[in-house]
């Protein structure tokens, strides 16, 4: 078939201009998981059209398979391989996809100012729309057209979209829709990319093996099934256990680190531009704690919690923050993780977090108007005045301040332990 004639007739070539329009324009609503230029985080962000652009290319490739249908063209004699013609009905509709979606992500990082290449999602979006353009084809062949399209459409829709309401949570990861990677200290899981791969894969495979056959009978059925059901076991044994966001920890030796700086500081390269800046506030405020005799950790950085070495205190900041925000930052990593006996147990000490943190706050350097935006009405009902008590406490003898800490530290690692609000006398 003339590339002009295809374009003239294949319901594919039709949707391509509404397809990047629709892209741009559902990709523009949606926040990336960070805001500070992260090539991937953009990239997920693009990808989100994957949810109104595939249904496209479903509807689409019915819309050809009920033409050759109506034709009576699959069952006769053909000079191409059934390979060909499937794919010359179909490929329209997967080139536009593709298109709209990357589209949708030269729209995102436009306008983050930021240029990044990663192959992956792109890649795995090229995968996800070939399946399901092919199995709206393969559905289009076997089905009356007036069924086959909504029905093409719907499914998709519903098969991109709806199983992030489901439990468990990972099963979002296996449609391919992997949009909600990735904060800054996060890369795309590979579990969660394969695991989507082999499902799309065993999609394309059930539509190929339906697009061979003359007729249908058990056997067919069986054999379109089959691919279907391995590619959901494959994947979910990929990422059962994961939770709702497709991540692991990122590569921390992209990090860059200050040098002769006491305390250490490392950043990610999208904050590279902020590491003078964060050094002298991690000074300062390192300073402040070490004056009532407190351990500080000899570096500080943007590495994943889960993947910190003992005696790195993590963090994190956006390009946004100003530099309270850097030192609110830096005084979280002073305090330890919630304990996991908090799913089951009462958690006495939360009710000291307030108190502590603003506390490394303000010995911090943190300035007046910050603490009061932040601690200001903190306090529950019937409990000392957050900021108060700071006071209160600041004002003791180094010692005493240090004990205060001390013991509301330990509570907010453990369920058991009464926190102690008020500095003693």
């Amino acid at each position: 078939m003339r590339l002009r004639t295809l374009l003239r007739t294949n319901a594919g070539a039709w949707l391509a201009v509404p397809m990047v329009l629709l892209a741009v324009l559902t990709s523009a609503t949606f926040r990336p998981a960070s805001s500070d230029g992260y090539g991937i985080a953009l990239i997920a962000a693009g990808t989100s059209a994957l949810a109104f652009v595939a249904p496209l290319c479903a509807a689409a490739g019915a819309w050809e398979g009920g033409r050759l249908r109506r034709a009576e063209w699959w069952a006769g004699p053909h000079a191409r391989s059934r390979v060909t013609i499937a794919a010359w009905a179909v490929g329209p509709a997967i080139v536009a996809g593709s298109l709209a979606v990357g589209a949708a992500v030269v729209a995102k990082m436009i306008g983050a100012g930021v240029w990044a290449v990663d192959v992956r999602l792109l890649a795995l979006s090229v995968l996800v729309l070939t399946a399901h353009a092919l199995a709206g084809f393969s559905l289009g062949l076997w089905v009356p057209l007036t069924i086959a399209a909504p029905t093409a459409l719907i499914s998709s829709y519903l098969w991109l979209a709806f199983p992030r309401a489901l439990n468990p949570l990972w099963v979002r990861h296996l449609n391919g829709s992997l949009d909600s990677c990735c904060q800054l200290h996060q890369d795309l899981a590979p579990a969660a990319f394969w695991a989507a791969a082999a499902m799309a894969l065993g999609m394309i495979a059930a539509a190929a093996w339906a697009l061979m056959r003359a007729h249908w009978s058990r056997r067919a059925l069986a054999g379109t099934a089959a691919p279907v059901v391995l590619g959901v076991t494959l994947g979910s044994v990929l990422v059962a256990g994961m939770g709702s966001d497709p991540v692991v920890a990122r590569d921390p030796s992209l990090l860059v680190c200050s040098r002769g700086t006491a305390p250490t500081v490392c950043v990610w390269p999208e904050h590279r531009g902020r590491l003078d800046e964060v050094v002298l506030i991690a000074r300062r405020a390192s300073e402040g704690w070490r004056g009532v005799g407190l351990a500080v950790p000899g570096t500080f950085s943007e590495i994943d919690p889960v993947a910190a070495p003992p005696g790195v205190g993590s963090f994190g900041f956006s390009l946004e923050a100003d530099a309270d925000d850097i030192r609110n930052a830096l005084s979280y990593a002073m305090l330890p993780p919630f304990p996991a006996c908090t799913e089951t147990e009462p958690f006495r000490g939360n009710e000291a977090r307030d108190y502590v943190l603003a506390w490394f706050d303000a010995t911090g350097g943190m300035s007046d108007e910050g603490l009061t935006e932040r601690f200001a009405d903190s306090s529950r009902p019937g409990a000392p005045p957050t900021l108060d008590t700071v006071r209160d406490v600041r004002a003791q003898p180094p010692t005493t301040q240090r004990e205060w800490v001390e013991r509301n530290v330990a509570a907010l690692g453990v369920c058991d332990l009464e926190p102690q609000l008020l500095p003693d006398a």
